[in-house]
């Protein structure tokens, strides 16, 4: 029976000791936050903490980081004056955000921070910048998989007119999104990262090739040569880690031994716990 964990050992003859690939969230809600006390256990076990970037990199909102989100195209003149300003009047409504200060960013960057507002805010910082702060005070070597710039470059392959699809499509059934985060929400709790992948594909669309298939190859291998030269505890999506082409199976394929670490019955629901 497949494993369901979000914690993953990392092993091998050429490793110089155990490492360990964690499935996270970039949310506040304190739901997912059940597992800090294993986790912090491990974080302290090793000698190395990676994310998917350096999140160190961007604690300063710089103007080249501000260049990157620049959308290519007056993206608000693309829908007409009359339709922007109705979705600006429904968006200050439902999340309070005005979007004539984002109107020259990229309509995907503002979804996620429209996003924020409308889901549970219950903890200080997301989770995965929460475990990056906790290794950076235990004093750990940090590191990215990939490099903060390539993550934006990620954003910018998704085509402009899909991403004013998708601000729009949130203005209109922001009832969706919130329903849609209360089922991710859930098979995160119960640790069920196959349907969290299969999610995660779905929304990928015609994009996951470049947005999920083609990191997974480049993150299973710098995983590799990180865990290579010492104890690394990698923390990524979720949704990177099955799948044909997850990092378990990756990870396996380039000889690693990957095995499921079950945390105890009272960190997740009972039901989630049995099944695995």
């Amino acid at each position: 029976m497949k494993k369901k964990s979000l914690l993953w050992q990392l092993s091998g003859s050429e490793l110089p000791g155990n490492s360990y690939l964690f499935g996270t969230m970039h949310v506040h809600d304190s739901r997912a936050f059940a597992l800090m006390p294993l986790l912090e256990k491990y974080i302290a076990a090793c000698d190395r903490f990676v994310a998917e970037y350096n999140l160190a990199e961007t604690r300063e909102v710089s103007e080249e980081v501000l260049q990157l989100l620049a959308s290519p195209i007056p993206w608000a003149e693309q829908l007409g004056e009359r339709k922007f300003q109705k979705i600006r009047r429904i968006l200050k409504k439902t999340t309070g955000i005005d979007v004539e200060q984002y109107r020259k960013l990229l309509p995907f960057f503002i979804v996620q921070q429209l996003s924020h507002r409308i889901l549970p805010f219950q903890e200080d910082m997301p989770l995965d910048l929460r475990l990056f702060t906790y290794a950076e005070k235990l004093g750990k070597e940090l590191d990215g998989i990939e490099s903060w710039k390539g993550q934006f470059n990620y954003i910018q392959n998704i085509p402009i007119e899909k991403q004013i699809k998708m601000l729009v499509d949130f203005a209109r059934h922001p009832a969706s999104v919130r329903k849609q985060y209360k089922r991710l929400i859930t098979l995160y709790q119960q640790q069920d990262i196959y349907r969290l992948h299969r999610s995660l594909k779905k929304q990928s669309g015609h994009y996951r090739k470049k947005l999920l298939y083609e990191r997974n190859f480049k993150m299973a291998d710098r995983i590799h040569e990180l865990c290579q030269t010492g104890r690394t505890f990698t923390a990524v999506g979720a949704g990177h880690l099955t799948g044909g082409k997850g990092l378990i199976r990756l990870l396996k394929h380039k000889g690693l031994t990957v095995k499921a670490i079950l945390p105890e019955p009272e960190l997740v629901p009972s039901s989630s716990f049995n099944e695995s």
